[in-house]
């Protein structure tokens, strides 16, 4: 017998994918399970601590992800590629000093670009938000956000309606969500929403 379960790293541990894959921190690795097959068709081994948050990247036009994202307490995040439930290629990204406990990402145009890029925001115990881009097969860290003191909780990327300007939520364990707006290239504060508890 042999079984596996989520880490007890929070909600942020599991994702479920329009493939019908679910894809899950377990220990060190990423389980991805068929829950119609109701079996485990893939393991994704690359982390060396615990994995703390998973995320299918969603397709625009609403087809089948190819691509997940996972972060540890190793510090790295792992962005994974995968055709038809195996393995093809893995992409480490590197730059925090602690654990990463939340992340998203978006695909997106870029103007005089052919295809679409990957915007990944990753939040980490060093009280720092990381955005991350990948062209093609360039992946670079594009910009820090400090928090000081503060320790960002959860991570949300999106677009402002009806263009292609990104927008970054953040909660904050201070019980605020501070919004950034892509501008010129660097994400700006935009605002601070208070009210929850």
């Amino acid at each position: 017998h042999v079984a596996c379960s989520a880490n007890r790293a929070g909600p942020g541990v599991i994702s479920w994918g329009r493939g019908t894959l679910l894809a899950f921190g377990s220990c060190r690795s990423v389980i991805l399970y068929d829950p119609q097959k109701r079996k485990v068709v893939e393991t994704l081994n690359g982390h060396t601590e615990r994995i703390n948050c998973v995320k299918w990247i969603r397709r625009k036009d609403g087809s089948y992800e190819t691509e997940l994202i996972s972060g540890g307490s190793d510090k790295t995040l792992i962005l994974w590629e995968i055709q038809n439930d195996k393995l093809v290629n893995d992409v480490h990204l590197e730059g925090h000093t602690e654990a990463i406990c939340a992340l998203d990402a978006v695909y997106m145009r870029i103007e005089n670009a052919v295809g679409l890029s990957l915007l990944i925001a990753s939040a980490a115990s060093d009280s720092t938000v990381k955005i991350w881009s990948r062209q093609g097969t360039e992946v670079k860290c594009l910009q820090t956000l400090m928090f000081g003191n503060g320790f960002i909780m959860d991570v949300s990327l999106s677009f402002l309606p009806g263009n292609d300007i990104p927008v970054l939520a953040c909660g904050g364990d201070d019980s605020r969500i501070h919004l950034y707006v892509q501008q010129a290239g660097e994400f700006q504060k935009s605002l601070l929403l208070h009210g929850h508890e």
